[in-house]
């Protein structure tokens, strides 16, 4: 069941990825899939930070920060194993850039930074949360014992 889950969110995923206008599909719910042959695989390493301070643009990659957070704790929920939840988030964020190109959109090296970052502070937060768990159960048993 776990599995089926995180599976349904990466198809999720994909949809609004390979959609031609993520705008469309958010504003109207019209999904148009136009797939490109031969992209220009070297818009992949294009840089556009420029856009910085276009809040569309943060908007998106705020999206995309938190769409691969929830992908690496569901990934985490079902498999339990920190390696293969980097190994698949790192390629699946590599994948779906590498994808945009061939459907209309703008796949980008510096977006899979923006993916990997949202696995990272899911990883981080987690950690956190674990060291205050383990800190918090010595403090407790240290009180029972003194008890």
């Amino acid at each position: 069941m776990k599995i089926f889950v995180v599976m349904l969110y990466i198809g999720i995923l994909l949809m609004f990825i390979c959609t031609e206008s993520l705008f469309l599909f958010i504003t109207e719910q019209e999904l148009h899939f136009q797939f490109t042959r031969h992209p220009n695989l070297a818009d992949f390493f294009l840089n556009d930070l420029r856009s910085l301070y276009d809040i569309t643009y943060v908007i998106q990659k705020l999206g995309h920060f938190i769409c691969f957070f929830f992908l690496a704790m569901l990934l985490y929920w079902a498999l339990q194993r920190w390696l293969l939840v980097v190994l698949i988030s790192v390629g699946f964020a590599f994948l779906t850039e590498v994808a945009q190109l061939f459907f209309s959109r703008s796949g980008r090296l510096l977006d899979v930074g923006y993916d990997v970052a949202g696995l990272i502070l899911f990883i981080l937060l987690y950690m956190c949360y674990r060291f205050v768990e383990w800190l918090y159960s010595k403090v407790f048993t240290s009180e029972v014992r003194r008890h």
